[in-house]
């Protein structure tokens, strides 16, 4: 009888190398916007345009719901439009990159400082490590290893073993969901 426990292992580099799989077949038609259908390359360029110039209005960054904020979620959602393009060498997309990587931006998306000191969410974590590797950036920044802090929050023994988990002080504050496994799994 086989041992569980590799089969569990196996059972999740199996999930993990589907899920890449799909992601990358869910991607791989807007990867790299010259080799798309004439079609394709004009409405792919028209959204990137208009997402550089949301860029550009805006200091780097996606706005918010009230003016003058940011939206840092949009903001890798729009680095990652750039990247998955063959784009992310675009001044846009790096300068973007740039203010994503900032220990002010990395406070704002991954914690609940200074309100609830201590509080790390999963899946924003997962999200702006999954943005930073995805631009060829390092996984540390604003002063923190994201790989490392990601890893520490998986969950390693019973009955939720290997389940990203927000850090939270009470258990029913964690939202860590499905979406944010994928994307700690494709971080």
């Amino acid at each position: 009888m086989p041992h569980p426990t590799k089969n569990r292992t196996a059972n999740g580099r199996a999930l993990g190398a589907l899920l890449l799989a799909a992601f990358l077949t869910l991607i791989a038609p807007a990867m790299h916007v010259s080799g798309a259908p004439a079609e394709q390359q004009v409405a792919a360029r028209s959204a990137l345009d208009w997402l550089a110039d949301e860029l550009n209005r805006n200091g780097a960054t996606m706005p918010g719901f009230t003016p003058g904020s940011t939206d840092w979620g949009l903001t890798m959602d729009t680095v990652l439009a750039f990247v998955t393009s063959g784009e992310g060498n675009a001044p846009e997309a790096v300068a973007a990159t740039d203010r994503i990587a900032t220990a002010e931006a990395i406070s704002a998306y991954t914690t609940w400082d200074p309100e609830v000191p201590g509080v790390r969410v999963a899946g924003a974590t997962a999200k702006t490590l999954l943005t930073l590797r995805s631009a060829g950036r390092t996984s540390t920044a604003g002063g923190i290893d994201l790989e490392q802090t990601l890893r520490a929050l998986m969950i390693p023994t019973g009955e939720h073993r290997g389940r990203f988990s927000d850090q939270v002080p009470d258990p029913m504050w964690n939202t860590a969901n499905g979406f944010a496994q994928a994307l700690a799994v494709l971080a």
